[in-house]
């Protein structure tokens, strides 16, 4: 089917989300196909650009909202591409969660992002720096992926080192020296 891209934030200012919305919109008016899932929550008052999305990109959107645990893993292993935009971030385990279900990130060259992925010059495709490389990057990817097979991708690989089964043993090391 189409390019599944996917947004799985908090629905706050401080994502962007006017950004994220602002940029599907003008992909969707050059008519590139691709359907999104917008997963995530409102904390408090929720940006209205949620409400002209869902309207604009009717058609296009196959989730809108919250998801419960197992429909949001089969979001993450269904998406394409994830896309963050957003201003202020800690670490970023939503976009480190879909990037170990093995989609593309496109994510902003600037936060947690760089030290997570790293900046070698083979990952220039998946960092913008400004609001036209995000729609530059995400163009490419939509049509990447609609022309390209399914595979598994090297980004995924280096998110591995945050998997339960890597930290917990590094855990119980630290816990079990505060103890001697």
């Amino acid at each position: 089917g189409q390019p599944l891209i996917l947004w799985n934030q908090r629905w706050e200012y401080d994502k962007n989300p006017d950004l994220f919305f602002e940029t599907l919109f003008k992909l969707a008016e050059e008519g590139l196909d691709f359907e999104a899932a917008i997963c995530g929550e409102a904390f408090g008052k929720r940006p209205l650009i949620f409400e002209q999305a869902a309207a604009q990109l009717k058609n296009r959107i196959i989730h809108m909202g919250f998801a419960e645990q197992d429909q949001y893993e089969r979001l993450l292993w269904q998406a394409d591409i994830v896309v963050s935009t957003a201003l202020h971030e800690f670490f970023g385990i939503s976009i480190v969660e879909a990037i170990g279900c093995h989609t593309k990130p496109i994510l902003p060259n600037r936060l947690s992002y760089p030290e997570i992925l790293g900046t070698h010059e083979e990952k220039s495709s998946f960092f913008y720096h400004t609001d036209e490389e995000l729609y530059q990057r995400l163009k490419e990817a939509i049509q990447e992926v609609s022309t390209s097979e399914p595979r598994r991708n090297e980004e995924s690989i280096s998110v591995e080192r945050y998997q339960w089964d890597k930290i917990a043993p590094k855990y119980d090391s630290l816990f079990t020296s505060l103890q001697n």
